[in-house]
Parts: C-alpha cells; structure tokens; sequence
C-alpha cells in the first residue's frame, strides 16, 4: 500500500510510509499530520484516494476521512476495512444507514427508504436509509456516470442516458437476471420500446422470483398526483415520487412492469437545471446559482492549466448520526498532477459540511461569479508562489 503526504499550504506531494500512520501510536501519528497535511492512498490503480485527518468534537480522538470527491479504496486495501467497520461516536444511536450504490433492483426496493419495525423483544427501529430505493437508483445511476458534473456546457438528456448506458459500473447493475442498463429508454419511442422489452422477458424462463423491470427516462414540465404529460400525451402511474422541492423541468425515471394497469408502476422525478443543462438540481436556489455560473466555468475551461466544474453532490454522507450534503462544490483540478481545489456552498451548517468535505464553505445566498472568480484566483496564486519558493 503506498501512501503520499500532500502539504495542504503548498501542496507539495511527499512520500509516506505505512508505519507513520498505521504503527505505533496511531493518535499521535494522525495528530503530527493534523491540519497540516492531506493523505493520498495509491491502492487505485486509476486514481488515488485522498484523505483528510478529522478530529471528533465528543472525545477528541483523530481519524483519517475520505474526502467525498473521492473514488473507494480498494477492497483489499486496509483502509477499504477500516473506513468499512468504523462506529460511530460512543453514545450516537446509529438511526441512519449511510448511502449504498445500488447493484440489484427491483420494485420491491422502491420504498426501501421506509423506517421498518423488526419483532424483537426490545422492538428497535432498523436504521432508516438516506433515500428511498428508486432514488437511490438514479443517484447509482447519475454518479456512476459523472452526471452530477458540469463544465459549463450544454448537456441533454441523449448524453446523459448515453453515458449511464456506457459506464462500466452500471453495467454492473441487475434487474432480475438481466443487466439493467440494456433495459434503459428514453423518448417517445422509447416506452414502447421498454413495454416490449417487458413483455418479451416475461416469455423466457427465469430462475429468480423478481419481475423484469424496463426503466424509461424523458424531461417533463406539466405533471400531475398519478400522471405526466410527455408529447402531449398523458401518461399515467401508480406511484409519483418528488422528494425535492424545486420547480420542473424535471428528469423523470419511470418503472415499467409486466400487466400494470398504468403506463408505470412508479415514477420518480428530479429537477434540473434545464432542458439543456440536464443537471439535478434539489432548490431554486441551486438552479439559479447554476445558471450564474455556467459562463464563467465555460471561459475558464477554454485556457490554462486547470479545470474547472461545478459538482452538484448526490450521495449524502452520515457523519456522527447526521445526514450532511452540500449544495453545490465548485472545483478547479489541475490538469498535469490532478490536485484539487474545491469550494463548497451551502444553505446551512457550513462548519461541518467544512469539515466533511475539506474545504472553504460560503453560504448559497452569497454566491455570485465574482466571489467565486476571486476566491479561486487567490488560492491558485497562493499555490504558485509556495511552488516558486518550494523551488528556490
């Protein structure tokens, strides 16, 4: 396992071995580096994960954090473990279960989000998931693919659906004993298409017990309690699912079954920012501050070194019993080392979500492209002038 040191004021990259951080007294190995530098695990060999040291406001005690912008460690790296079994903090009633990605789907998951009682003598809840099953569908679906990126570009609904269909994670993904991503659609054509392929399924043989499932994709603006409009054509559903609260248009995913009386069985619809920036948005505010950002991201793409995107995090984090999730991350990567620099807007508890994420936190409200512009061009100066003087 090779670790790295990044100096977090110069982000010099320095070599790390194991035994630094893992032997002796782990506390105060993590304590020496607390503050000072980040933490790279090679264990990837397509990127490295980045690590960052926290300290536990209750006891105290130091641990090394994935930074959520960051891929999963290894299954055979020790950290892959250890990050697998941490606890939470002593006294913390684990009422969350954090964030999974989804790799078998049925209809039955739909309401998995649900709190369900188990018969036990002391009749404790199960911790209630962060999201309901057919969200956490589209989240798999959506991150898997880097959907939840913008580079200042236009994006529509055919390059979404054409990376989710392409992404080697979501291939991965299984509705019954097929692979889910060859049951995808989007369009008009694309129910009728889905209906059949349906119903074609049903007439194999199937040694499992879960229904064929088709899902069906399509930007909507006029819905309805059981229904949608697409095409002008109204089609209907027995379960509607809208769990944020920004206006349409909408990226809708719907489910479709074997003899359901309705067009779906259920459909879940997630705002984005517009028919051609297809990027979930969950606020009116996210979607405004999108648009106020899209340009500037855009020109800052066209030249230099870095690049710039802005992130819109989909998978909330459960840190000490408490669902934390930024707005909106604002990143500028460096094209030839790949070091980042994120800024993370939030609506509220910017302190933890600072410290859940690494990074500077501004409230949403306050956003605007020359905080940004100039926010960036500081940090970006400050690396350049301790590299000059690293050199010197």
């Amino acid at each position: 396992m090779k670790l790295t040191k990044i100096n977090r004021s110069s982000s010099e990259e320095l070599a790390l071995e194991g035994a630094d951080v893992l032997g002796g007294d782990y506390q105060a190995n993590l304590a020496a580096l607390y503050q000072r530098f980040n933490v790279k695990c090679h264990c990837s060999h397509e990127q490295a994960v980045t690590m960052h040291i926290r300290k536990m406001q209750s006891s105290g005690l130091f641990f090394l954090a994935d930074n959520p912008t960051s891929p999963l460690h290894h299954n055979n790296c020790e950290f892959y473990s250890a990050r697998k079994n941490i606890e939470l903090t002593p006294g913390v009633e684990q009422k969350i279960r954090p964030f999974e990605l989804t790799t078998q789907f049925s209809d039955k998951l739909v309401m998995g989000g649900q709190t369900r009682k188990i018969n036990s003598s002391n009749k404790k809840m199960h911790p209630r998931n962060v999201m309901s099953g057919l969200e956490g569908l589209f989240v798999t679906l959506i991150s898997n693919a880097f959907c939840d990126y913008s580079f200042g570009g236009f994006v529509s609904i055919k390059d979404v659906i054409t990376r989710i269909k392409n992404n080697k994670s979501n291939a991965k993904i299984k509705t019954g004993e097929a692979d889910l991503v060859s049951n995808i659609y989007f369009g008009q054509k694309g129910i009728d298409y889905a209906k059949t392929k349906v119903k074609h399924a049903c007439t194999k043989p199937n040694d499992t017990n879960e229904q064929p499932i088709s899902l069906w994709f399509g930007l909507v603006t006029d819905v309805g309690d059981d229904y949608i409009m697409f095409s002008n054509k109204r089609l209907s559903c027995l379960g509607m699912y809208q769990p944020h609260k920004a206006s349409g248009p909408y990226l809708a995913m719907g489910t479709i079954i074997k003899d359901c009386k309705t067009d779906f069985k259920q459909i879940l619809l997630i705002p984005v920012v517009s028919k051609s920036i297809v990027l979930p948005v969950y606020s009116e505010l996210q979607r405004e501050k999108v648009l106020a950002l899209q340009k500037w991201v855009y020109g800052r793409n066209r030249s230099g070194k870095y690049r710039f995107y802005i992130q819109k995090p989909l998978k909330p984090i459960v840190d000490e019993g408490k669902i934390v999730l930024a707005d909106l991350l604002v990143v500028s990567k460096n094209k030839a080392t790949g070091d980042k620099i994120v800024l993370a807007l939030a609506g509220r508890n910017t302190a933890r979500i600072s410290l859940v994420y690494d990074s500077e936190t501004i409230k949403l409200k306050h956003v605007n492209v020359e905080v940004v512009s100039q926010y960036f061009s500081r940090l970006l100066t400050e690396k350049r002038k301790n590299s000059a003087l690293m050199r010197e």
